[in-house]
C-alpha cells in the first residue's frame, strides 16, 4: 500500500488528469445532451420555417404567345418544380426556334427574286456614280431599244396581247384575193365584182373560219392575254419616256417600289395558272385587263408634290378616288426598321386585315392594288387561293360580272368554251422591312420616320 501511495505522490499530475477524465465522461454527457437538444430544437425550428416558406412559395409557368390574339399557355400558382421548369424551358426554346424558322421562311418567300434594278443605286450611290446610276435606272425601266421592264414582266408569266388586228387584216385580205383568183382561173367569174351572193357567202364563211382559227392558234401560244403595259398598268409614277434630266434618288425608289409590287401581283396571278398547259383555253386567268396601284401619299414629296387620288397615270380624269376614299389610300412603307418577330397589334378600324401603317409598326410596309381580270367562272376560288398564298398577299374584296364572249371575240380574245366572268379584286401586299429597309434612301427614310438602329459605343 505504501508503494502505491509513494507512486501517487511521485505522479500526482497524472493522477489528477485521470480523475478529471473519469469524472468528465458522465458530466460531459449530462451537459452535452442538454446543449444538443437546445441546438437541435433551434435548427428544427429554422428548418420548419424554411419548409413552410418554400411550400407557401408559388410560381406561374407560361410560354410566350406566337400569334396575335393567342392565349399564352400557362400553369398558374405552382410550387417550384425542377422537372416542370425544365419542361417549360425546353418548350419555350422549341417555340422560339419554330418561330424563327417561320420568320426566315416568310422573309425568303416575301423577298423572292426582288432586288434593285440597278446594283449600287440604293440606298445611296457613291458620289462618283450618283448621276450615272440614276440615269441607268430610267434606261433599265424603259428598256432602251427593246421591251420595257413592265412588258418583260408580262412576258415572264406567259401573258401577251391578242392577235394584231392589222396583221390579221392583211392575212385575211390575202386569203380573199387568192380565193377570187382561183375562181377567175377556173372560169367561174371574170372579176371580183362578178361574185354571186352564194359565192360571197361561202367566201365570208371561209374567211371567218380562218379568222377564228388564227384566234385559237394564237391563244395556244400564250397562257393569258394582256395588252401592252402602258394600257394595263395604272400608277401615279409609271415611266413611259426618257426624262430630260436625271431623276432624283427618291423618284428612282418610287419606281423601284412599284416594280416590286407589280412583280408580286403578277407572281400571284401566274400561280393560278401554274402547271396548266394548253394556252388560254385551259388557264384559270385568261386576261389581265387592268392593275391599278394606290398612290404612295407619304412619298409624294419625292415625286414632286401631293398625290392626286382622283387622277390616274393615263390622265383619264376623276374616278372618285382610287380605292374609295382617304381612309383606304395606300400610306406607303411603314415607319421602323424592326424585326418580323415583333408582333403588330391589328387595327380593324382602318383595314379589313387589321394591318395599319403607323409609326409604331416596325415590321412591314403595305401596298394596295385593284385588279380587273377575266377568269374561268368555275375556278375563281383557285385564283383567290393562288393570290392568298403568294408573297404575303391578301384579298380584301372582290366582285364578279358577266362577260359577253361574242364582243370579246370580235376584239380578238378567244377564251375557249367554258363560262368566264370578270373579277374585280382589291388586294393588299406586305413587304417585310427585314429585307427592304436596306434599300430605302435617306430622304425617304426621313419621310417615313424610319427608326434607325442604335449604334453601340465601342467603349461600352
Amino acid at each position: 500500500m505504501s508503494g502505491i501511495l509513494g507512486w501517487v505522490k511521485q505522479n500526482v499530475v497524472i493522477v489528477i488528469f485521470l480523475v478529471v477524465m473519469v469524472v468528465s465522461v458522465p458530466a460531459g454527457w449530462y451537459f452535452g445532451s442538454k446543449a444538443n437538444k437546445k441546438i437541435r430544437n433551434g435548427q428544427q425550428s429554422k428548418a420548419d420555417g424554411s419548409y413552410k416558406q418554400l411550400t407557401n412559395t408559388k410560381v406561374s409557368y407560361s410560354l410566350p404567345a406566337v400569334m396575335v390574339g393567342e392565349e399564352s399557355p400557362s400553369l398558374p400558382g405552382r410550387v417550384p418544380n425542377d422537372q416542370i421548369t425544365a419542361l417549360f424551358v425546353k418548350q419555350k426554346e422549341a417555340r422560339q426556334a419554330a418561330l424563327e424558322e417561320v420568320v426566315q421562311e416568310a422573309i425568303r418567300e416575301n423577298q423572292g427574286q426582288h432586288k434593285p434594278l440597278i446594283e449600287g443605286l440604293f440606298p445611296e450611290p457613291a458620289r462618283a456614280q450618283d448621276m450615272v446610276l440614276r440615269l441607268e435606272m430610267a434606261k433599265a425601266i424603259l428598256g432602251q431599244g427593246g421591251d420595257s421592264i413592265y412588258d418583260r414582266m408580262f412576258k415572264d408569266i406567259g401573258a401577251g396581247p391578242a392577235v394584231d388586228p392589222e396583221k390579221l387584216a392583211v392575212m385575211l385580205q390575202s386569203s380573199r384575193d387568192q380565193e377570187v383568183e382561183r375562181l377567175i382561173s377556173q372560169g367561174e367569174i371574170k372579176a371580183e365584182n362578178d361574185l354571186s351572193k352564194d359565192q360571197e357567202e361561202v367566201l365570208v364563211k371561209k374567211l371567218f373560219s380562218e379568222r377564228f382559227g388564227e384566234y385559237q392558234h394564237h391563244a395556244q401560244r400564250i397562257s393569258m392575254y394582256a395588252d401592252s403595259a402602258d394600257q394595263v398598268l395604272i400608277a401615279e409614277e409609271l415611266l413611259l419616256e426618257m426624262p430630260t434630266q436625271p431623276p432624283s434618288l427618291g423618284q428612282c425608289f418610287v419606281w423601284q417600289f412599284d416594280i416590286w409590287t407589280y412583280q408580286s401581283i403578277l407572281e400571284g396571278i401566274a400561280r393560278a395558272n401554274a402547271g396548266i398547259s394548253g394556252g388560254v383555253e385551259q388557264s384559270v386567268v385568261k386576261q389581265i385587263i387592268e392593275i391599278q396601284l394606290a398612290p404612295l401619299s407619304q412619298l409624294a414629296p419625292l415625286i414632286g408634290g401631293k398625290v392626286d387620288k382622283g387622277k390616274n397615270r393615263r390622265g383619264k380624269g376623276q374616278r372618285g378616288g382610287m380605292f374609295g376614299g382617304e381612309e383606304n389610300e395606300d400610306q406607303g412603307p411603314a415607319a421602323g426598321s424592326g424585326s418580323i418577330a415583333d408582333l403588330v397589334e391589328p387595327d380593324y378600324t382602318v383595314s379589313l386585315t387589321g394591318r395599319a401603317t403607323k409609326p409604331e409598326n416596325q415590321v412591314f410596309d403595305t401596298r394596295k392594288a385593284r385588279l380587273k381580270l377575266i377568269v374561268s367562272a368555275q375556278r375563281v376560288p383557285t385564283l383567290i387561293d393562288a393570290i392568298s398564298t403568294a408573297d404575303l398577299m391578301s384579298v380584301l374584296d372582290f366582285d364578279m360580272t358577266s362577260v359577253d364572249l361574242y364582243e370579246k371575240l370580235k376584239e380578238g380574245y378567244y377564251f375557249g368554251t367554258e363560262p368566264v366572268v370578270q373579277v374585280d379584286l382589291e388586294i393588299e401586299i406586305l413587304f417585310l422591312r427585314s429585307w427592304t429597309v436596306q434599300y430605302i434612301p435617306p430622304e425617304a427614310r426621313k419621310l417615313l420616320s424610319v427608326v434607325e438602329p442604335e449604334v453601340e459605343n465601342e467603349d461600352g
